[in-house]
């Protein structure tokens, strides 16, 4: 016969527990413990009389029955004493009450207490920690998990739901700075920059958000460990709140490891840097274009109102035509002062494929261009070359006068691209662009790489670019956007956060203001980072999912059954009870995972969640 042990010395809770046994195996034998007292007295007789003394049945004093679980009240052991476990189940294994192979199970109950901490718990001994009052069922399940021993059962009391859908696994990071604008932390592995990833926190906590978004941005040979890696992450698309909570929180002087230092003279200064602003609005665009002038010493600025007058006027050189003007020579020409072509010879002459005679100029050309032409018309110039636009392409031409004809001709290439790229309002090296979030669909991020690849040709490189946003974004909206943007900024910006990631991503900014420091605070502190992982099953009690590495037995991790909007989501914990390899995949896992110390809320979260999950599945099913 195999037994469970419960130590239990209230009447009601070993009712429950004697009940969900009979419910899962009538043939289970057991034996219950009113306190540890009862129960070490117990261990002292069979270390001296023998493992089978304790039994009144003669068969199994002979037979190789075991004891399968043993349900005690945490209590009774307390916190961070799961070595006791670990002694009573060698003791057992020693005694022949259990195998090496199959050792004794330990449940643990506890009353749902909010000083109750189950991090004191979170041992691989400890098959769960089930609260009080029972939930029948959830009691039933987790009784059936601990006597199938960290093997997937072949039968559950609860129904599973197919959920092919996506959560969140989080792991402890050890962050050793934090500063206004991001943090650094260690790590036994190494990892490319570039890599944006989500964290929760406590100090990321603001009215909306309690995670943030961070880019590494550095990964190099930890200082004082030669064999780890030290990683400096920088915020992406912070709100407002999130901003002001993280500067509260690194700026606290009293609490130690603060350090105040000016920001280092950049060693190659740029004297006159360019910066490129995208924006319609006036109000939005004096605040940052204001922002600039006050504290980046010679910065120039350009203004456009739509990123299609921008990458129309990069890309002007490369759309310049030829073959616009279907005459070399006129003869005559006679222009009057609003630049209208009254006569010409011959009179067939065309340009950009239009007749030149009877059409007023303007149309072919800017005012600047039509001056220096007008000029030329008087005679100040022998020769002048001018651009001609229409209908959004552009052309160059050489107007002279030789013995009273008027020669018309096209540059040449390599001319007329250094021409046409002085004429642009920007220079071939942008420090920064900045643009608004809604010129660029995160959907469709592929125009925007087309853009970069654009300005990677005509300018010195591809500018690192800067969303402005009027409104905090959805995490959907801000993964897209971290794959092509530096950074975004929520309206109303923070001059003091937008600085500071100005002047780290931009080398050679001269500042006005001397006195711009950089606060760094050392701290030993730990945040969480969230992977992304798809699940297959789920229930109250466990969940099944794929995973790209294996997972050792009694391995703990958190989770979020994240949902948009939602503020708050708990986290939960659950411990790995087994893994299987996917055949045919190398590298992918199936992990089964017990839920761990599920609370009456939270519970209810998971219930709230797999009904919300279900109904979106039914939607996206429907079309």
């Amino acid at each position: 016969m195999d037994y469970v042990f419960i130590l239990e010395n209230e009447h009601h809770q070993r009712y429950q527990l004697q009940k969900a046994l009979r419910d899962i195996n009538p043939l289970l034998g057991t034996k219950l413990f009113a306190n540890v007292e009862e129960f070490y007295n117990w261990l002292k007789e069979i270390m001296a009389q023998g493992a089978r003394s304790w039994t009144e049945d003669e068969d199994d004093k002979n037979d190789t029955s075991r004891v399968r679980l043993l349900i005690t009240r945490a209590e009774f052991f307390g916190p961070n004493r799961m070595d006791l476990l670990e002694r009573i189940k060698d003791l057992f294994i020693r005694k022949n009450l259990c195998t090496a192979e199959q050792p004794v199970q330990f449940l643990l109950t506890a009353f749902d207490d909010p000083t109750f901490r189950i991090e004191g718990y979170e041992h691989p001994i400890v098959a769960n920690v089930i609260f009080m009052p029972f939930d029948e069922l959830i009691l039933r399940e987790h009784i059936n998990y601990a006597l199938a021993g960290r093997v997937p059962p072949s039968e559950f009391g609860l129904t599973y739901q197919r959920a092919d859908t996506t959560i969140e696994m989080l792991k402890n990071v050890r962050v050793e700075k934090m500063t206004d604008i991001g943090f650094t932390s260690r790590s036994r592995r190494e990892f490319t920059p570039g890599l944006v990833s989500k964290y929760y926190g406590q100090t990321f906590n603001s009215e909306r958000l309690n995670w943030v978004y961070a880019r590494l941005v550095r990964c190099g040979p930890h200082p004082k460990a030669p064999e780890e890696f030290e990683l400096e992450f920088h915020y992406f698309g912070l709100d407002p709140t999130q901003i002001s909570s993280i500067r509260k929180a690194v700026r606290v002087k009293d609490s130690g490891g603060f350090v105040e230092k000016p920001f280092p003279a950049p060693k190659n200064p740029v004297s006159h840097p360019a910066f490129v602003i995208i924006e319609p609005r006036d109000n939005e665009f004096e605040s940052i274009a204001g922002t600039l002038r006050r504290k980046v010493r010679g910065c120039e600025i350009s203004r456009f109102l739509n990123m299609k007058a921008f990458e129309d006027e990069l890309n002007m050189p490369a759309k310049c035509k030829s073959n616009i003007f279907n005459y070399a020579t006129i003869k005559d020409v006679e222009i009057s002062r609003d630049f209208f072509v009254r006569e010409c010879d011959p009179s067939d002459a065309t340009l950009w494929g239009e007749p030149l005679k009877d059409s007023n100029l303007s149309k072919f050309f800017q005012p600047q261009d039509l001056k220096a032409l007008g000029l030329w018309l008087l005679g100040a110039e022998t020769e002048v070359t001018v651009i001609t636009n229409y209908n959004g392409q552009s052309g160059v031409i050489d107007v002279s006068r030789e013995k009273g004809k008027i020669i018309i001709s096209e540059t040449g290439v390599a001319e007329r691209l250094e021409l046409l790229r002085g004429k642009r309002r920007f220079k071939s090296s942008i420090a920064a662009l900045f643009a608004n979030a809604r010129d660029i669909d995160p959907k469709n991020l592929s125009s925007w790489e087309s853009l970069k690849r654009l300005m990677s040709l005509e300018l010195t490189s591809a500018p690192p670019t800067f969303l402005i946003s009027e409104q905090p974004l959805t995490e959907d909206l801000l993964k897209h956007y971290a794959e092509g943007f530096e950074d975004v900024f929520i309206n109303p910006v923070d001059r003091g956060y937008f600085l500071q990631k100005l002047v780290r991503r931009v080398p050679g900014l001269k500042l006005i203001d001397q006195s711009f420091s950089i606060v760094e605070k050392t701290l030993n502190a730990k945040i969480k980072a969230a992977n992304p992982i798809e699940i297959e099953e789920i229930s109250e009690a466990a969940m099944t999912m794929r995973y790209r590495r294996e997972l050792s037995i009694g391995t703990f991790r958190e989770f979020v059954l994240w949902q948009p909007f939602i503020l708050g989501v708990p986290q939960i914990l659950g411990t790995c009870y087994a893994c299987e390899a996917v055949e045919g995949k190398n590298g992918e896992f199936v992990i089964y995972m017990v839920l761990f110390g599920m609370r009456d809320h939270l519970l209810k979260s998971i219930r709230l969640w797999i009904r919300e999950n279900y109904v979106q599945s039914k939607e996206r099913a429907s079309g």
